[in-house]
């Protein structure tokens, strides 16, 4: 039994053991009060601050709309000066003779023959294009969830049947080696029956990969026979254009006045 001085003892080293507990739990507490205040204080943003941010946020604002006005006042320019090129181009149609006549005629033909046949394409064949591809792209899809799914189905019934071969190679009761025996060729008939499935999935969904493949090509060769026919466009208004320099040169020359020489 302890004595009153032990007991005096354990209690003043139980005492001084509570209160150093204390102060590590009340500093702490006072860290995690400071670094909660200097949170609160870091998250609370000045009202300069607050308008340098509204500011900023504005600014981007105003430099992504930017790109858009300059593109749509370049554009109006491009479309003021075609206007105008047409004004001009129909002013010196009227001063070109036959020949030249039949020339603009032929290549104002050619353009427009041209220029429907790139409609054509866009409209029709890159949007059939594109509807087919979609489609393929979830028929393949749909196939492959299908093939994966069959693919489980197969992986658990391989398994089955490879416990059950186990088992039947290590009982030497025959008529639980028979009935095992009989599940195994039960499952070999539905493995099968599987893998069969499987072939016609996987022939599926390659057929929809070759498709695949010929609808790039296709979309490829639309492209390549736009830029041919881009290319003809442009040089046909090339044609033009030199055709309308030689109307203009002519007809400045026609116009003006001689310039007289003067007397030395």
């Amino acid at each position: 039994m302890p004595t009153q001085v032990e007991e005096t003892h354990t209690k003043e080293f139980l005492s001084r053991t509570e209160i150093r507990t204390m102060r590590k739990d009340l500093s702490r507490l006072r860290e995690a009060d400071s670094l909660k205040e200097r949170n609160k204080i870091a998250t609370i943003k000045t009202l300069d601050e607050q308008l340098a941010e509204k500011q900023k946020n504005d600014f981007t604002v105003l430099a992504s709309l930017a790109p858009n006005k300059e593109k749509i006042k370049r554009n109006k320019i491009l479309q003021k000066n075609e206007e105008k090129e047409a004004i001009a181009e129909k002013d010196l149609k009227s001063y070109a003779n036959e020949e030249e006549r039949q020339q603009i005629f032929l290549l104002e033909s050619q353009r427009l023959d041209f220029t429907k046949q790139i409609n054509e394409i866009e409209q029709q064949k890159d949007s059939a294009l594109k509807l087919q591809k979609n489609e393929l792209m979830l028929k393949g899809r749909d196939l492959q969830n299908k093939l994966n799914t069959i693919l489980e189905q197969e992986k658990r019934l391989e398994y089955e049947q490879k416990i059950i071969i186990e088992k039947a190679q290590s009982t030497a009761v025959i008529l639980e080696k028979k009935s095992l025996e009989s599940r195994r060729w039960d499952l070999d008939k539905q493995i099968q029956d599987i893998e069969k499935n499987r072939w016609e999935i996987e022939k599926q969904i390659q057929d929809v990969e070759n498709q695949k493949k010929l609808a790039d090509n296709s979309s490829q060769k639309n492209i390549s026979n736009k830029n041919d026919l881009q290319n003809k466009i442009l040089g046909i208004d090339k044609s033009l254009r030199e055709i309308y320099s030689g109307i203009m040169a002519r007809e400045t020359v026609r116009i003006m006045p001689p310039v007289p020489h003067k007397k030395i």
